[in-house]
């Protein structure tokens, strides 16, 4: 089968929305890639609408934003969709809401969790709702230890 080559321009007119996935397309470890940022500044000049998504959950928005902005990448806070954004809408449909939270993650995971109406507890309190919003920024044996440790002595006491 042949596959044709599409370029930029092409999916630019034919697409109402385009989206970019947060690592590797626009940007890597080191920067950005080879003409991201001048994508980015046609977009933004001709007002595509653009967003870019990540499954991560260790940092905010806005703090992608400012990173972005260091490599020259203007993208805007609100355009970028992360997992972490979710929980603001599951906490409502499912009546989370005031819920007590433990957190696996960064401050950026908590401050997601405050966000979406949750509250943030530590992992040896009584919690409601275990969130893992990272798995790099804590010593994971520990964090799962204690979850674990809080979750048995619940089921213990019949929580």
């Amino acid at each position: 089968m042949d596959v044709r080559e599409v370029t930029i321009d092409e999916l630019v007119e034919r697409y109402s929305v385009l989206l970019f996935d947060a690592f590797g397309v626009l940007s890597y470890s080191v920067g950005a890639l080879p003409g991201a940022v001048e994508l980015i500044e046609r977009l933004n000049r001709i007002g595509k609408p653009h967003y870019v998504l990540t499954n991560d959950a260790s940092a905010l928005p806005e703090r992608r934003a400012a990173r972005y902005r260091t490599e020259g990448l203007n993208v805007d806070a609100a355009r970028i969709i992360t997992s972490g954004g979710l929980l603001t809408g599951y906490f409502a449909a499912n009546d989370l809401l005031g819920s007590n939270c433990a957190v696996l993650g960064t401050a950026d995971s908590a401050e997601f969790v405050r966000r979406a109406g949750g509250i943030v507890v530590d992992a040896a309190a009584d919690f409601d709702v275990l969130v893992v919003g990272d798995q790099d920024c804590f010593t994971f044996v520990d964090g799962v230890n204690a979850v674990l440790t809080t979750l048995l002595r619940m089921f213990d006491d019949g929580d």
